[in-house]
């Protein structure tokens, strides 16, 4: 049997925002972060739990989705948690 696990998600701008927002109802949840906060509490206000850090989704989540601009915005992104 296999066992449901939360989905990761990073980037929550024109792109990614609506890419998450049809996995808020996961069976198992969904875990978002974003370098602006104010852009995950819409997924927030929907039921999806807001990570502080891309480390917490790491840890949480056994598939996670990088949805940024660029190479540098990516490095960005993972390099917070490491702060």
């Amino acid at each position: 049997m296999t066992t449901a696990t939360p989905v990761g998600f990073i980037g929550l701008g024109t792109i990614g925002a609506p890419m998450a927002g049809r996995l808020v109802e996961w069976p198992a949840g969904l875990v978002v972060h974003d370098l602006r906060p104010e852009a995950t509490a819409p997924l927030g206000e929907q039921g999806a739990k807001v990570a502080s850090s891309t480390a917490e989704i790491g840890a949480a989540c056994g598939l996670v989705s990088v949805m940024v601009l660029d190479d540098a915005r990516c490095a960005q992104s993972w390099m917070s948690s490491c702060r």
